[in-house]
């Protein structure tokens, strides 16, 4: 959720403290979308985005306790199970350090192309957000009527 925030020069700053901060009027909207509960939404949407980002964690949770299943059904010993535990999490926590790692050292030399990816983002996010939803909708119908046999139905009536 806090991806963007780290797209600014300043993002351990949290609210953002820098002079060119405040002379434009604050942070960028992107920046501040990203901090839920500034917004004066109330309770009702922060609640809502605590309950997304639970269902999102959960989808994500699962290979994992399927994992645990099956070096539980294995029945390997304790020592194995916390070696292969430990490696799937650094596995998945990988990229994301890499990533820290990458912005922390050469911070100054890839701000330029982070800030234009942010500008061409906020410009064609929601053309591109469209487009997403719309291949995904179309694959899912498609996986809907091929499951309960559509078209070889519609091609009985024809």
């Amino acid at each position: 959720m806090s991806v963007s925030c780290c797209w600014e020069r300043d993002c351990w700053s949290w609210p953002s403290s820098s002079r060119r901060s405040r002379r434009r009027g604050g942070p960028r909207p992107a920046r501040a979308a990203a901090r839920p509960g500034d917004g004066g939404g109330g309770t009702l949407p922060l609640l809502g985005l605590a309950l997304g980002a639970g269902a999102v964690e959960l989808a994500t949770m699962l290979p994992y306790l399927g994992a645990i299943g099956i070096m539980t059904g294995a029945e390997l010993p304790p020592v194995q199970t916390v070696t292969v535990l430990a490696g799937y999490c650094l596995l998945m926590v990988l990229p994301a350090l890499v990533l820290l790692l990458g912005r922390t050292v050469a911070g100054r030399l890839v701000e330029p192309p982070l800030r234009r990816l942010a500008a061409w983002l906020e410009r064609t996010g929601g053309e591109t957000t469209a487009w997403i939803v719309g291949i995904v909708g179309f694959i899912l119908a498609r996986e809907a009527a091929t499951a309960l046999d559509l078209f070889d139905r519609i091609g009985e009536l024809v």
